[in-house]
Order: C-alpha cells, then sequence, then structure tokens
C-alpha cells in the first residue's frame, strides 16, 4: 500500500477486518471535532490479531478533551486514562469496544504534526518502495514481541531509539530509502 493511501482512508478502510467494528464502536464520529485519525499498524497492514486500534485526537485544549473522553468512554469496557507531562502534554484512554482495544491519544498538536502519525507515513512509505519480503519480516518481527517501530528499526538497522530514527527518514528522498532497502535486501 503506498504511502498516499495512507492518507485516503478509503483505501485501507475497504480492506480492515477491524473496519466494521471501529464503527459500531462509534468512535470517530465521538471524537471528529478533535480531527480523530486511525494511526500504527492497522491502516499499513502489519496489525497482528488483537491489536490495538490507535486513535490521535487534536486536543489544544487537554483539560476539555480528557472530560469529553470520559464522558464517551468511561463506561466501556476496561477504561483507564493517563496523563503525560511530555512537550507538549498528552492524555491517554485506554478502553474495549466489542473484541478490540482502543487507545486514544490526544495532544496539544494537528494529528499530522505528532510522531504517531509521521511514523505511519514514513513506514507506509517504506513497505511502498519495499519488495514483497519486508512486510513479511516486519510481521515476523512483531510476533516476536517488536513494536512496529522496533520492528522497521532493526531490519534497517537504524541506530538508536527507532522512534527518533524512523522520523530521521522523513526528510531522506524515495531514492534514498530505496537505497537503504536494497542495502538489506528488501
Amino acid at each position: 500500500m503506498s504511502a498516499a493511501a495512507v492518507l485516503d482512508p478509503g483505501a485501507w478502510i475497504e480492506a480492515s477486518p477491524v473496519w466494521p467494528e471501529i464503527v459500531r464502536a462509534n468512535v470517530l464520529p465521538v471524537l471528529q471535532s478533535h480531527d480523530a485519525t486511525v494511526v500504527g499498524s492497522w491502516p499499513i497492514a502489519v496489525a497482528l490479531p488483537g491489536a490495538d486500534v490507535d486513535v490521535i485526537c487534536h486536543a489544544p485544549d487537554l483539560p476539555a478533551f480528557k472530560n469529553h473522553c470520559r464522558k464517551a468512554f468511561d463506561e466501556r469496557p476496561n477504561y483507564r486514562e493517563e496523563h503525560y507531562e511530555t512537550d507538549p502534554p498528552a492524555h491517554i484512554c485506554r478502553f474495549s469496544s466489542g473484541t478490540l482495544r482502543f487507545e486514544v491519544f490526544g495532544q496539544g498538536l494537528p494529528v499530522t504534526e505528532q510522531n504517531a502519525y509521521r511514523h505511519m507515513l514514513i513506514e507506509a512509505r517504506l513497505l511502498a518502495l519495499s519488495q514483497a519480503g519486508f512486510q513479511n519480516a516486519v510481521l515476523d518481527l512483531k510476533r516476536q514481541g517488536l513494536s512496529t517501530e522496533a520492528a522497521f528499526a532493526q531490519l534497517l538497522a537504524l541506530p538508536g531509539s527507532p522512534y527518533l530514527a524512523l522520523l530521521a527518514l522523513e526528510a531522506w528522498s524515495d531514492e534514498m530509502l530505496i537505497d537503504i532497502l536494497n542495502i538489506h535486501s528488501f
């Protein structure tokens, strides 16, 4: 799937086995005013069964976002919330709906500037530019317990934090990404 396809929800929604359940959970409409966006492994087809559905939100008024989430989801099974003093601060609520686990992340940045969105886009570019075996190799490492970012970083021998290393690839041209994929036989 191309990076452009990730930006078009219809491209992955039709292929996603979890989309009908996401719709039934009614999470995105409830968070529509926060530009709720599904990110992570499901849109780029590297999710394992049982993976969380990650939803990021633009929440410039974090206390209001926290209250909105609490009112909307606190009666859902397994509801819990956490606050993180990151830059900017973030609020996360987690809960279950049907067979899915949701993680809703709110931060004062527009969703397109949040790290989860940026990671997903570079991962989508790498998948689109790689040979067939790369996606399977990512999935194999995830089955061994690695996070999506750690799997990409390990396969490409990226040094340091996998999260920061992937963000460093954002500015790379497609040709540069193809070169690193080819060096590692992908």
